[in-house]
C-alpha cells in the first residue's frame, strides 16, 4: 500500500518522529486538523467539479440551440428562395449576388437583371479600391 509514493515503513516512521516532535498530547489534535483539511479540500473539490460541469452543459445546451436555431433558420431561408424562383431543391446553398465569382461576366445570359446590377457595382467597387 503507497500513498503519494511513501509504503508502510516510511509512514511509520513519520509517525514516530512526529509523536516525539510533538508529543502525544497534541497528536490528536493535529490530526483532526489535518483531516478537517483534507476533508475541506475534497468538499471543494467536488463542488469546483459540479460547478465546471454544470457551466459546460450549460454552454453546451446554448450552442446546440443556437447551431438548431440557425439550422432551421437557413433551412426556412433555402425553402423561401425555392419558392420565390420556382425552382426545384438545389444541391448548394443560395449565395448572395456580391458573393459571385470574378470569373462570371456580367454579359451571360443565364444571369437575371438584379444579378448583373449586382456585379455592375462589384467591379465599380473594385475599380475604386484599386485606384484609391
Amino acid at each position: 500500500m503507497e500513498i503519494f509514493g511513501i509504503g508502510l515503513p516510511e509512514m511509520l516512521l513519520i509517525m514516530v518522529i512526529a509523536l516525539i516532535v510533538f508529543g502525544p498530547g497534541k497528536l490528536p489534535e493535529i490530526g483532526a486538523a489535518l483531516g478537517r483539511a483534507v476533508s475541506d479540500f475534497r468538499r471543494a473539490s467536488r463542488e469546483l467539479t459540479s460547478d465546471l460541469t454544470e457551466g459546460i452543459s450549460q454552454t453546451r445546451a446554448e450552442v446546440e440551440q443556437t447551431v438548431s436555431q440557425t439550422r432551421s433558420e437557413l433551412e426556412s431561408a433555402g425553402q423561401a428562395a425555392q419558392q420565390s424562383t420556382g425552382s426545384p431543391a438545389a444541391t448548394a446553398p443560395a449565395t448572395p449576388p456580391a458573393a459571385a465569382p470574378a470569373s462570371t461576366a456580367p454579359g451571360d445570359d443565364d444571369l437575371s437583371e438584379a444579378d448583373k446590377k449586382w456585379l455592375e457595382l462589384g467591379v465599380a467597387r473594385d475599380d475604386g479600391e484599386q485606384a484609391g
